[in-house]
Parts: structure tokens; sequence; C-alpha cells
């Protein structure tokens, strides 16, 4: 049975690139373009159904990734929830976010410049972890 994903981002590569990875990994992607859309589809589904909610932080609209996640929490979405973007292309930078995501309770963050490159990271928010190359639900 395949694994549910909400994926929520803007830009069509990016969110291409995110389904090519999980789909052959026994996951399904649902997908959204905007952190309103994210919650339509989260809040018509039971709080449990997706294993893990991705999303671009950064997002041209009016309900952006980081406010989309705060209202995922409050909602009581207690699975993962994965941060990718552009802004995390430089390690200096995921350390820096690393201490600022710990509040939103986000468990990794996706540096869309190796997911472009075809080897995606998945840099868990843990200060002395290393990052992962592949992502499973008990990695959580």
């Amino acid at each position: 049975m395949a694994i549910p994903l909400l994926l929520v981002d803007d830009n069509n590569r990016y969110a291409k690139l995110l389904t090519d990875y999980f789909a052959p990994r026994g996951f399904t992607l649902e997908r959204a373009t905007s952190g309103e859309e994210g919650l339509e589809k989260f809040r018509a589904h039971a709080p449990d159904h997706f294993a893990a909610v991705i999303t671009d932080i950064t997002m041209e609209t009016r309900l952006a990734g980081y406010w989309m996640v705060r209202r995922l929490r409050r909602a009581g979405y207690k699975g993962t929830i994965m941060v990718a973007s552009t802004a995390f292309n430089e390690i200096p930078i995921i350390d820096l976010h690393r201490a600022l995501y710990r509040g939103l309770d986000v468990q990794f963050l996706i540096p869309k410049r190796e997911l472009k490159e075809g080897r995606p990271y998945f840099y868990p928010l843990g200060f002395f972890k290393a990052p992962l190359t592949e992502w499973r639900p008990e990695d959580a």
C-alpha cells in the first residue's frame, strides 16, 4: 500500500523532482501549490492521513510554508514535516535554519540544489546529526 505525502510547492520543477524521488519508493504525493491549498488538502483528511508534509518555505502567496507549518501543528498534525528550499543551498545556512525551525517541530531540511542534481539530502534538525540520503517514515 502506498504511503501518502502532502507536497506543497508552487514551483513545478521542484515538485516534479520531489515526486520523481518519492513515487518509486512507494509514496503517493498529493500536491498543493500554496500554503492555503495545502491546509485545505490537510483538512480534507484525518489528521494522521499524511505520513509527511513536504513544503517550500518561501512561496509567493499570502500563506507561505512557514505559516502553513504553524497552522498544521495547531490543527493537530503530528507527522513528519520536511522543508525544501533553495535557501538551504549553503551548509552555514542549513545550520542557521536548524535553529530557526526547531520551534516549528520541523524534522528535516531539504536543500533544492542537491535535489536538482539528483542526489537529495535530508538534514535532520538535530545539530550534530549527519544528513540522510534516503528518507523512510521510521526515520522521523
